[in-house]
């Protein structure tokens, strides 16, 4: 992340703050605490308080008018310091505190559960025990999280990439300042086997140990550095960056550093973070996007395959899928997707045990699927399944039987095939679509399940955590909440006559709240009128949908989770009551929607193969990190479009993966 985006990251956070009654001037002058975890005079400190000032300004809080801010610093790594901070800031009795750095947000949850504290750049909030979930924070502890555990893995692939032969690389940290060190340790150490890279923790407590560490470990060659988020270890970034120098190794030691350094001679992956939701589409970057190529009329051509992104590799699922409409420029990147470009679709590198060795006898595996057989969707990603099964060694009906059982869309009989699925003793169960999940966890807590195409399975009570998921289930989630406000934004660029939305999302799926939270709020900025649709059944969906239709300037934003089993229903009455729509799967363009938004079902499916091929092998699903999308897909359907009448921008088109005509 570009220092401007952090800065403007770091001011957006304040808006959801409980400072009451932002468009009405309070009559007392209220009351900030700032406990930061760098020094007052770090140019990184200074530029981040200024964004963070400016977000205030602009919600109309003006620093000695209307709000007194209270700054601490507790750069080094005593926790002691940030205690004694902590309590200053307490016994002032802000109205809110904005807190940086997992080390000072502890010692401020030891000191009140009741003054509301915000948090920025926090590793892992859950497991750190600030909040219970992402979309229900609970307590008084709420704010922006800085990076999902798997990315340790894209950061270990980008060193390999730009020095193949590496051989060893120290992950360095402070434990007193990350404390949740294992959080990175875990996914960096599944993957570094595959890569021909050994890893080595290498703890440090001050800026001797630092340079004792850093010395030792350069006297071999072929090393380089892995600096996960941390306080501690920002604070001597200066001197890492000296260490690191010709003298140590063969061109230099090689350092991922996650944070902002001071040369272009440090190895930086791009930051990774939640986005803001109103942040724009079409701007001269639109959606955080950089492009690989100028354009002109190479951006019209038809690709053979998919252009490699961000060390990603040709994409073979694609013979899978029906014939697409021509491609248009290059793959959409909308600012999350930087973010979790680096977060490790590392399941296809991780190692792998003995590919080439058939298990003795034949596994048993079932596979439960919200939608039905005949959906063409379903069965492109069966093929996408069954391919990659193939490739990693395994021959349907020779050493692996598979028990298909597909829901069609109902709840009952969901609950009846997990429990036939069950019955069946398999040794892994792959579970597609979010409502799928909860009925095989009431039946097993004992066969693994590995779950594809899940929204926040930490809130939806399936894993404990995505780094540490523990019990019987693991796999790959599909959204964040923060790409819901992603869909009003592109409902609004192109219908920009829509003032009121409709949001379609099945009650029974916990993350529907949670999604339709992130649209409400952008949706406000926009001067668009959201209504939430809780919907169960086909004859619901005509019936509210058809009511909301009466009045004009009306559109529809159909959230992941649940909905699928209705999707052609869904793209028929939006056509009918001339609705323009904002889908979150690539199907539902080609089922005849307007516009879809969402992650590359079709990866998903094919990397919780990797996890059902290392649980088939030996390891335990608790122990596998849930992994996020790595790529997703921007699709436009311009048959629909016409119909409707609209014209959609050339600069989205432009951006788009897929056009249908």
């Amino acid at each position: 992340m570009r220092r401007r985006e952090f800065i403007s990251l770091l001011g957006g956070a304040t808006a959801a703050w409980p400072l009451a009654a932002r468009a009405q001037q309070p009559d007392r002058i209220r009351r900030i605490g700032v406990l930061a975890g760098l020094a007052e005079d770090d140019p990184e400190m200074t530029a981040r308080l200024a964004g963070f000032r400016q977000g205030l300004e602009k919600r109309g809080w003006s620093e000695g008018r209307n709000v007194r801010i209270d700054y601490r610093y507790a750069p080094e790594s005593s926790a002691d310091r940030a205690q004694v901070l902590a309590k200053e800031l307490i016994a002032l009795q802000p109205d809110a505190i904005f807190a940086q750095a997992t080390s000072v947000v502890a010692a401020l949850q030891r000191e009140t559960r009741t003054i509301p504290i915000v948090i920025v750049a926090i590793a892992d909030p859950i497991g750190s025990g600030f909040i219970a979930s992402l979309p229900r924070p609970g307590g008084n502890i709420t704010g922006v999280m800085l990076y999902e555990a798997s990315v340790s893995g894209k950061w270990l692939a980008m060193l390999k990439e730009i020095a193949p032969r590496l051989d060893r690389v120290a992950l360095v940290t402070n434990p007193k300042t990350a404390p949740f060190y294992n959080y990175y340790l875990r996914a960096a150490e599944s993957l570094s086997p595959s890569l021909g890279i050994k890893l080595v923790p290498s703890l440090v407590e001050n800026s001797a140990d630092l340079e004792r560490t850093i010395g030792a470990f350069a006297r071999t060659p072929n090393g380089g550095l892995l600096l996960p988020p941390d306080t501690g270890m920002n604070v001597h970034r200066d001197l890492i960056i000296a260490l690191r120098g010709p003298a140590h190794f063969a061109g230099g030691l090689l350092v991922a550093s996650v944070r902002r350094g001071r040369g272009s001679h440090v190895l930086r992956g791009r930051r990774s973070r939640h986005v803001p939701a109103n942040s724009g589409l079409c701007r001269p970057h639109p959606a955080r996007r950089q492009s690989r190529r100028p354009s002109g009329t190479g951006g019209d051509q038809v690709r053979n395959d998919r252009q490699p992104q961000n060390s990603e590799g040709t994409r073979l699922d694609r013979a899978a899928r029906p014939a697409r409409g021509r491609r248009r420029g290059n793959r959409m990147t909308i600012g999350r997707r930087e973010f979790i470009t680096l977060l490790g679709s590392t399941a296809a590198a991780w190692p792998l045990a003995a590919r080439a060795q058939q298990p003795a006898g034949i596994r048993r595996m079932g596979v439960l699927y919200i939608l039905g057989p005949e959906d063409p969707e379903v069965q492109a990603r069966n093929a996408v399944f069954e391919r990659n099964l193939l490739q990693l060694g395994w021959t349907i009906d020779r050493d692996l039987q598979i028990d298909w059982r597909y829901g069609g869309g109902d709840v009952e009989s969901l609950r009846r095939y997990a429990a036939e699925l069950a019955a069946l003793a398999p040794d892994v169960i792959l579970a597609v679509g979010s409502p799928t999940v909860a009925p095989l966890q009431q039946v097993t807590r004992t066969i693994p399940i590995v779950f594809s195409n899940v929204a926040d399975p930490v809130g939806a009570g399936f894993v404990q955590s995505l780094a540490r998921p523990g019990g019987n289930t693991t796999g790959f989630t599909n959204f964040e909440y923060s790409m819901s406000g992603k869909w009003v934004e592109l409902l609004k660029q192109i219908a920009p006559a829509v003032k009121r939305v409709a949001v379609l999302r099945d009650p029974t799926v916990a993350a529907g709240l949670g999604q339709f939270g992130a649209i409400q709020s952008v949706a406000q900025s926009l001067g668009i009128e959201v209504t939430p649709m809780a919907v169960y059944d086909p004859a619901q969906v005509e019936r509210e949908v058809m009511a909301f239709a009466r009045s004009g300037n009306n559109g529809l934003i159909v959230t992941a989770g649940g909905m699928a089993a209705h999707r052609s229903l869904i793209v028929r009455l939006a056509s009918s009551y001339k609705l323009p729509a904002v889908y979150p799967f690539r199907d539902y363009a080609v089922d005849g929607g307007l516009i879809t938004y969402g992650p590359d079902t079709h990866d998903l499916i094919r990397r919780a193969a990797s996890y059902v091929d290392r649980i088939l092998k030996g390891e335990k699903p608790g122990d596998l990190p849930v992994q996020a999308p790595t790529k997703y897909e921007l699709v436009i359907n311009l048959m629909t479009a016409k119909a409707l009448g609209l014209d959609i921008p050339a600069a989205l088109l432009a951006r788009s993966d897929e056009v249908i005509e």
